[in-house]
């Protein structure tokens, strides 16, 4: 049987008089709502539900008047319902029947009465009492309809703090509820909604502190689901970017041991960036990851130099390849990357160091597997040309949005031009030996130190599996009345059945990353000598890789039976607790957190308005001439104007900015617009098409720059942009 219970939410209608005005405040609440109980209870069990709301107490930081506001209208409920007489009339007002009615008409059919009058139960009160009403829709879990009433209130009462806290306390516990049901980014914007009102007006610096740790621990939450969005949402998917980079940076780096007040461990923060990568561009890695590796990283090294051979292949630009074999020489001395040094070496035409490479590695099943695959062949080229081939399916295009398997098809990479062109001109360079001198080495676009003797070692990624493990599924536990005392939910009970999360396989077992490397004093084959110089004819390639193409058609099935169940990692399931003991939070908000969204044009707000729209005019300029990604924070008529110029500008351009926001205002006669005013040093390295990784010129701005921006279709955008 349904238990009757009256409504609590979806009311269509309700009244609030202005503060100023004398007559009575209606509240869409009733008295069985007001001490909890349901409209059937016996008298005993009311006088038992006054007594239980007496005891508890609201939050501490409200005041005497709305405490006593609250007890008087718990002792106006139990006295109309305590008296048989009032109560009868009570019922009969807004349901047409008495209480032993209606208990006998639920038993009977087991269905909620509905109200047999036009209007839902309502409550008129004075104004004093409304902050006590409030206190009692909050308890009662109608957070939205006390955000509603609060809000309505500080209309005319912006000041007082009662009516602060608990819009405050209101915006928390329905994000709170936005969640659990999995809406991260409206979580957010809830919490920060109350945030934003409790800074404006100074108050309640602990309800702050418990905002902020909220939003540490939902953090991870909306990365994810920013970052798994459609590739048409290039705002929303930047925002992800954006908390992503934040939180490594709180980290002290992806292997960091930094507290980010997420809760998650070391171990778990590295699943957690495995469980991204396949959601993630070429492009928006390799901006992630390049810069960690110069911490140093082991991991970041290892996982920027797949980015590397991804551009090399995908864009046909070996240059990439470059460095990609830096970072591989950051990592030579704790770990085997013979192997990956022998890929980098095929990709550049440098066969002979191909295979002096493939010969020394210490992976003796992946050099069986090249040696079944170049049976009857002179030696172990076309087996190697197999074999990269199947590994940038297997190792490379899962974990890139972007990628498909016609993107990584050898034939293609060797057969285009100005790869020819390239490798032509670099077979003209001293080869990669089996012992590189660092003078050799080309210069990276970005700093990597060698690592000390004093750094904890950790193995890399294995690089080969045998078959995908099954991905992992995580789903939500039964929703329980004990589930709003553990804020800090495990994200396992934050989603849905319906709408699991499908965790990607990932190449790095986090056993084998956490495990030690192999020490630099294991046992290594004797090397070769130093493999001579190879020059590369046009003519000559192109026929050798016409054979490679035959023998790799041939060498397919020799692949399929070569791997076996030995020759991977599975990778432990992942378990990503986010719960954290509250700590001390510094008391500025991070701007990455602040929603473009918010129609508050704060500080905060400013600085996101700005980082935006640099990250999104260094995709438009970049390699990828991203002219899609301005529409995300350009009004129509800077939009065109913006467009134009990186149509008309062919060089690349790449950006480093600091940013300092001076001044924020809106329009006194109109909030939707408003001026930013900022302080902006800029520096741009210009870069050709045909070598985008090689700074020809750069320039320093040091400006004090106005941008106007109006608040269109929920988003802030700049309309006019201009340096003083």
């Amino acid at each position: 049987m349904k238990a009757f219970r009256p409504a609590l939410v979806n009311f269509k209608k309700f009244k609030l008089d202005a503060p100023k005005r004398k007559s009575p405040v209606r509240i869409p609440l009733d008295y069985y709502q007001v001490l909890g109980i349901l409209p059937e209870a016996p008298e005993e069990q009311i006088s038992l539900a006054y007594q239980d709301k007496m005891v508890q107490m609201p939050h501490l930081g409200f005041s005497e008047g709305a405490l006593e506001a609250r007890r008087t209208l718990l002792q106006a409920a139990r006295e109309v319902l305590t008296d048989p007489e009032r109560r009868r009339e009570y019922n009969q007002r807004w349901w047409g029947k008495s209480g032993e009615e209606l208990l006998a008409e639920v038993a009977l059919t087991g269905e909620e009465p509905e109200p047999e009058t036009e209007k839902e139960p309502f409550l008129e009160i004075e104004e004093s009492q409304l902050i006590g009403a409030l206190l009692i829709l909050q308890e009662l879990g109608d957070y939205a309809l006390s955000v509603e009433l609060a809000e309505t209130a500080l209309q005319s009462a912006s000041e007082d703090p009662d009516y602060l806290l608990i819009l405050a306390l209101s915006y928390l516990e329905l994000s709170r509820d936005q969640w659990h049901n999995q809406d991260y980014e409206q979580a957010a914007a809830s919490v920060l909604k109350g945030l934003a009102r409790l800074q404006t007006a100074d108050k309640f610096p602990e309800v702050q502190s418990e905002i902020r740790e909220e939003l540490y621990k939902l953090r991870p939450y909306r990365i994810f689901e920013l970052i798994t969005r459609p590739q048409t949402e290039i705002g929303a998917r930047q925002r992800g970017v954006n908390l992503l980079r934040a939180l490594i940076q709180d980290r002290g780096g992806i292997e960091g041991r930094g507290n980010d007040q997420s809760g998650l461990s070391g171990e778990d923060f590295v699943k957690f960036i495995q469980q991204l990568r396949g959601h993630l561009s070429v492009e928006e890695q390799a901006d992630l990851l390049l810069p960690e590796a110069s911490r140093p990283s082991a991991l970041a090294a290892y996982l920027g130099f797949h980015t590397q051979i991804a551009k090399a292949v995908t864009q046909k630009q070996p240059a990439q390849l470059q460095v990609a074999q830096q970072l591989l020489d950051t990592l030579a001395n704790r770990q085997d990357v013979t192997l990956e040094k022998a890929i980098c070496a095929l990709l550049l035409g440098q066969t002979e160091s191909a295979l002096d490479w493939a010969n020394q590695t210490q992976d003796a099943e992946a050099l069986g597997v090249i040696r079944d695959l170049s049976q009857n062949e002179p030696d172990l080229l076309p087996g190697l040309y197999v074999y990269t081939e199947n590994w940038l399916q297997e190792e490379i295009r899962p974990y890139f949005r972007e990628l498909s398997p016609s993107l990584l098809r050898l034939d293609d990479y060797f057969n285009d031009l100005d790869v020819q062109n390239y490798l032509e001109t670099y077979s003209l360079t001293p080869p990669l030996s089996s012992s590189p001198e660092p003078s050799a080495l080309p210069a990276m676009a970005i700093p990597l130190p060698t690592y000390s003797d004093d750094l904890p070692e950790k193995r890399l990624p294995s690089r080969r599996r045998s078959a995908r493990p099954r991905a992992q599924s995580v789903t939500a536990a039964p929703r329980d009345a004990s589930w709003r005392e553990r804020p800090g939910r495990p994200l396992q009970t934050a989603l849905t059945d319906g709408d699991s999360i499908r965790w990607p396989e990932t190449p790095v077992s986090p056993a084998v990353l956490s495990s030690a490397l192999v020490p630099a004093s294991a046992p290594r084959r004797k090397r070769r000598k130093k493999a001579g110089k190879v020059t590369l004819n046009p003519l000559r390639f192109g026929l050798f890789i016409l054979a490679l193409a035959f023998l790799a058609g041939l060498g397919s099935l020799a692949w399929i039976y070569g791997r076996n169940a030995n020759l991977g990692l599975e990778p432990d399931p992942l378990e990503i607790e986010l719960a954290a003991p509250p700590v001390a939070i510094p008391a500025p908000l991070e701007r990455t957190q602040i929603l473009l969204g918010d129609p508050q044009l704060s500080s905060a707000t400013a600085q996101d308005i700005i980082e935006v729209w640099f990250q999104q005019k260094a995709a438009a300029f970049g390699p990828q001439r991203d002219l899609a990604a301005l529409d995300q924070i350009l009004s129509a008529n800077e939009l065109a104007k913006w467009q134009r110029r990186a149509r008309e500008n062919q060089d690349i351009r790449r950006y480093d900015h600091q940013v300092q926001i001076l001044s924020q205002t809106t329009q006194p006669n109109d909030p939707t617009r408003g001026e930013i005013v900022a302080q902006v040093k800029e520096t741009t390295r210009y870069a050709a098409k045909a070598q985008p990784e090689t700074t020809l010129r750069q320039d320093s701005q040091d400006l004090t720059v106005r941008y106007e921006v109006n608040y269109q279709n929920d988003q802030w955008k700049i309309t006019g942009i201009s340096a003083r």
